[in-house]
């Protein structure tokens, strides 16, 4: 009897252990911020006119936005209104990426293109900015984004991973852009 008494004892200690360690991780998580944000830069040789048609453009996005396209083959896009207009938008699907909607929120002609990106129903949400600046011999791009992670610490956790390969994913994708614009213009 004495053996059972201590077995359960040694269970009831585990369990009690078990739970005050997923408490904290939990807390943890959720001290961890809810958004992350990405601001990232590059100079371009073009006109501003060039890079804005080609960033304001969802058609041409497939063109040299690395994630959408070159993580998942099976990427399917429906795109409605016209290109650079707020409310323009696409629908996406794919295997990999899963589902969702981005849609143009505000234009400003050849200095501003922001958009929203919702991601698995509105489970996850982006807003997005591109701002363009002019200088004699080039243009600054600057793209900007902000994901919500809502209130799911794992979610935060998760953050951390995504924030890593959001700022890997962009650079090149910016690289690509800037390669494009430099050799078509």
């Amino acid at each position: 009897m004495q053996k059972l008494s201590n077995s359960i004892s040694i269970y009831r200690k585990l369990i009690i252990i078990i739970i005050i360690l997923f408490a904290f991780i939990a807390t943890i998580g959720f001290l961890l911020p809810r958004r992350i944000t990405i601001e990232e830069k590059i100079q371009i040789k073009a006109s501003k006119e060039y890079v804005f048609k080609k960033i304001s453009n969802y058609y041409e996005w497939k063109n040299w936005m690395t994630l959408d396209y070159n993580f998942d083959t099976s990427l399917k896009v429906q795109h409605t209104g016209f290109s650079g207009e707020e409310g323009s938008s696409s629908v996406f699907f794919g295997e990999k990426i899963g589902k969702g909607k981005i849609t143009t929120t505000k234009v400003i002609k050849n200095q501003i293109f922001a958009y929203k990106l919702i991601f698995e129903s509105g489970k996850y949400n982006t807003i997005g900015k591109f701002e363009l600046i002019d200088k004699l011999t080039h243009v600054n791009l600057i793209w900007s984004t902000t994901c919500d992670l809502g209130y799911n610490p794992l979610n935060r956790y998760l953050g951390i991973f995504i924030k890593r390969k959001a700022i890997s994913y962009s650079n090149e994708s910016l690289l690509n852009l800037k390669k494009i614009l430099q050799n078509n213009e």
